[in-house]
């Protein structure tokens, strides 16, 4: 449970990350209900706005790539350390550009934001399924998305009250504790195996568990190193090394690697980060019965609420029960919202019935909420328990970079999106692919549920 709260902490701060857009964008444009603090050559232009919102997941696309050296070469740990020291120099440098009045210090910062973001994503999941119990290791590696919903709602929060120079100091100061409490923590038992040092992979255990009876501990440790050897006989594995081509030629490799490498692709594009980036900008298009601020923290507030309650039914569910459940739900929400801005630009009556205002916000509410019970962290838990596990770092690293990537070119289109087609298009166009990722998880998807992660 320790090791779960630590490096969530990590996926905390990757949730600041992604709640600063809409909350900061607001405050520098000087949108209405906000503070007014823009730079000093004015408010930013759409071009600006996107590339601010968008570098980030640019430099997580890096950030993965270097998370395989890191988990590879130093261990799960010193690969969750790195980037909480990145984190902190670079929120305090995004918060520093309101003095300087400089765009491109802020694009700077948000692209090693994301770097941090790119390296923890994948680092924190592994060293959280390598070190919990099998029995608790949905539950648990569950609590990583729970901790970035906490991260964007409380970024909603705090942001929608103070000036976002003032947010991005307040955002830097969490990887400090995160750091810190990292010092204290033991490697990863799988990853000390794999690189012979049984004796220290046992002690890491012991710790893990609590210093519960020994031949508790022992007979637990005797199945993974079970699992490690069996691995390594089969041909599967061994010692951590880089990820060869060959290796990809292999079908216990390459289709996990599939499967899980389109679900995190299906995981943008439902469009989730294109709209939590650009909320504030969104709730400026429509009319809205309450304030744009409390419809950005009302926001905030259901998808960590939700996120939370899918931490308790993960185990129960199944991983691909909850996924479709997940895609439905997007997909009718995407489809909704896209009527609603359809609506609002071409009915009369839509626009001279007050009752319908609330329907853009009860649609973005069933989103986040579709999103929250699968997606926010199902991902995540196959992650680590459908990869092979000599391989999990490397394979961990290319799967992230194409999130990431992902990520990056769905939230840098967005509102080049609606320039074209409209919100509307956007997000009917949304709603046609997350279809697809149904119809994916469904026909490809094993159940991962209790795997062991031999």
């Amino acid at each position: 449970l320790l090791i779960s709260f630590v490096s969530s902490l990590g996926f905390f701060s990757a949730g600041l990350v992604r709640g600063w857009s809409a909350p900061a964008i607001a405050s520098i444009q000087g949108f209405n209900n906000y503070t007014d603090y823009t730079l000093p050559q004015g408010p930013l232009s759409r071009e600006e706005i996107s590339w601010i919102c968008s570098v980030a997941p640019m430099g997580a696309a890096i950030g993965s790539v270097m998370s395989s050296f890191l988990l590879h070469n130093y261990g799960r740990k010193v690969a969750l350390m790195v980037p909480s020291f990145i984190m902190i120099l670079s929120f305090n440098i995004l918060a520093l550009a309101f003095y300087s009045g400089s765009v491109e210090q802020m694009i700077f910062a948000r692209i090693f934001n994301g770097l941090a973001v790119g390296i923890t994503v994948p680092s924190g999941q592994i060293y959280i399924t390598e070190c919990v119990e099998p029995s608790v290791r949905g539950l648990l590696g569950s609590l990583p998305a729970a901790s970035m919903a906490l991260g964007i709602m409380i970024c909603f929060m705090i942001g929608t009250g103070i000036p976002w120079h003032y947010l991005s100091f307040l955002c830097g100061a969490v990887p400090v504790i995160e750091f810190t409490l990292l010092a204290f923590m033991p490697e990863s038992p799988t990853y000390l195996l794999l690189k012979n040092r049984e004796d220290v992979a046992y002690k890491s255990l012991l710790w893990l568990r609590g210093n519960r009876q020994r031949h508790i501990v022992s007979k637990e440790f005797q199945k993974l190193k079970d699992d490690v050897q069996g691995i390594l006989q089969e041909g599967r594995s061994g010692p951590p090394k880089k990820l060869h081509f060959s290796e990809l030629k292999k079908s216990q490799v390459y289709k996990p690697l599939f499967i899980v490498t389109m679900i995190t692709v299906f995981q943008q594009w439902n469009g989730v980060f294109a709209i939590l980036f650009n909320l504030t900008i969104i709730f400026e298009a429509l009319t809205l019965p309450i304030s744009e601020r409390m419809a950005t923290i009302l926001i905030g507030v259901v998808q960590f609420v939700m996120t939370l309650g899918s931490v308790f039914i993960v185990d129960k569910a199944g991983r691909r029960v909850m996924l479709m459940t997940s895609g439905l739900t997007m997909a009718l929400a995407n489809a909704v919202l896209g009527a609603t801005f359809y609506l609002q630009k071409n009915s009369e009556t839509y626009n001279s019935t007050t009752s319908l205002e609330w329907m853009p916000l009860f649609s973005l509410m069933l989103f986040i909420i579709g999103y929250s019970v699968g997606y926010a962290s199902i991902p995540y838990v196959i992650l680590g328990e459908l990869l092979p596990n000599r391989l999990r770092g490397a394979l961990g690293g290319v799967v992230a970079l194409v999130h990431m990537l992902s990520m990056f070119v769905c939230v840098k289109l967005f509102l080049n999106m609606e320039a074209v087609i409209g919100f509307e298009g956007a997000f009917w166009s949304y709603a046609v692919i997350t279809l697809f990722g149904v119809i994916f998880v469904y026909v490809l998807l094993p159940e991962t549920k209790g795997k062991s992660l031999a």
